[in-house]
């Protein structure tokens, strides 16, 4: 069963990541993997960032609940549509869920592992 739901999840991504919206698919793609950083380790650098969507990427990968108003306005006010937002928050979201996936199956597979060898 968790092979269908890696592949449900994959295909998720895939339609967050490459379909077309008002944001670029390589910038969904690259801060899915940002995100994927910063959840990891807080205290990566932002990467390749652009500079407006600093604050709202590592807030969204590692305290989402910080989210405020004032960090949407800002990016807001660089010219990104509601839509453009939204995409950019999924998109970061994606890359955090798509790392505690990973961790948590290979958590699992190390202790079934663990279990068949005693």
């Amino acid at each position: 069963m968790a092979d269908q739901r890696v592949e449900l999840f994959e295909h998720m991504m895939t339609a967050i990541l490459t379909t077309s919206g008002d944001t670029s698919s390589s910038l969904r793609t690259s801060l899915a993997r940002q995100a994927a950083r910063l959840y990891n380790d807080p205290t990566s650098e932002d990467g390749d960032l652009p500079s407006e969507l600093a604050v709202l990427v590592k807030k969204v990968a590692c305290h989402a609940y910080r989210v405020t108003d004032q960090d949407v306005e800002q990016v807001r006010a660089h010219g990104y549509s509601d839509h453009a937002i939204l995409e950019i928050t999924l998109s970061v979201a994606s890359g955090v869920s798509q790392s505690c996936l990973t961790r948590g199956l290979k958590a699992l597979e190390e202790a079934s592992n663990e279990i068949r060898s005693h």
